[in-house]
């Protein structure tokens, strides 16, 4: 037997619309014939619903409370989507700013490896400029200076 064909005592009630003492004192009056018990626990054929009345003209406490929940639910997932939206947007500004950085601190280091080579430039033009004083002009200059 298809497990689909069986609701529990308390599906079939909600089912109908009634409690489940009802359902239990129905079961006395007629209903037992579509009453079946598997492990210990009873259960009643869905076809007990078509041949006794579907459902009730109310609508069960699930039924109602869905009826009333829908608004709120929509309005939340409205919400829900407006902040994926807003979450896509900051972590696409989050990329951006981190590709920033990471072009910053390239250009960064390539600024401090100028300034070094510029410094080492610096610092071997002053050594050949005193490289050159020590050369033939510098020692003409030497000379001259030790005979005045």
């Amino acid at each position: 037997m298809n497990e689909k064909e069986l609701l529990t005592i308390t599906e079939y009630a909600q089912e109908r619309g009634v409690s489940t003492q009802t359902i239990y004192q129905q079961i006395k009056k007629g209903l037992k014939k579509y009453v079946v018990v598997v492990e210990g626990k009873k259960y009643i054929h869905r076809k007990a619903l078509e041949e006794n009345g579907a459902t009730n003209s109310q609508p069960t406490r699930n039924q109602v409370a869905n009826q009333v929940a829908q608004p709120d639910i929509t309005f939340y997932q409205q919400q829900i989507e407006e902040k994926d939206k807003q979450i896509n947007a900051l972590m696409e500004q989050l990329q951006s700013a981190q590709n920033q950085n990471s072009t910053l601190t390239d250009l960064l280091k390539r600024e401090q490896d100028l300034r070094m080579a510029q410094q080492l430039l610096t610092t071997a033009e002053e050594e050949n400029q005193e490289g050159n004083k020590k050369g033939i002009f510098g020692i003409f200059k030497r000379r001259k200076q030790k005979n005045s």
